[in-house]
């Protein structure tokens, strides 16, 4: 059976970790050393969990770049990292776009230079927990299993 074979699978699970911390945000912050003025890309912004972190460090007058192939996610991260980034005075720019064509959305916002590049590769534990995503094992729901639940599936 394909994916959009499946049956409709009800109503969505609400969502049990509101931001999703990530569990080395400090660590890769320490390491990277980031710093007022800096541009970095996030080429996975996930539920924003990282970028949080890294634009208290680079305000004022840095730029974030997320990038996030999950629409879901990439409006989430905004929502919940904007106002960080306009209290610490830092430019956000949220693109729902896989990495691979980060380029692309580098020059599109007008960005020809980055000073750092994070990519936490791998699912979000809402997208696990979503038993609609069809990533879940604990649940019941559609084999899907695409991060871009807009992007055509196969046939």
């Amino acid at each position: 059976m394909h994916s959009h074979d499946a049956p409709d699978p009800g109503p969505r699970t609400p969502d049990p970790e509101p931001g999703h911390e990530p569990v080395l945000a400090e660590e890769l912050t320490k390491l990277l050393e980031p710093r007022p003025g800096q541009t970095i890309l996030d080429c996975t912004l996930g539920r924003g969990g990282h970028a949080g972190h890294m634009i208290q460090r680079i305000g004022p007058g840095g730029h974030l770049i997320g990038l996030d192939t999950d629409p879901e996610n990439a409006d989430y991260a905004r929502r919940r990292i904007e106002p960080i980034a306009a209290a610490a005075s830092v430019r956000l720019t949220v693109v729902h776009c896989n990495f691979a064509v980060a380029t692309n959305a580098l020059n599109k916002a007008g960005i020809s230079c980055v000073d750092t590049v994070i990519a936490d590769l791998g699912f979000a534990t809402s997208q696990l927990n979503d038993r609609t995503r069809g990533f879940s094992f604990a649940q019941d729901g559609p084999l899907d299993m695409r991060l871009d639940p807009t992007a055509n599936t196969p046939t």
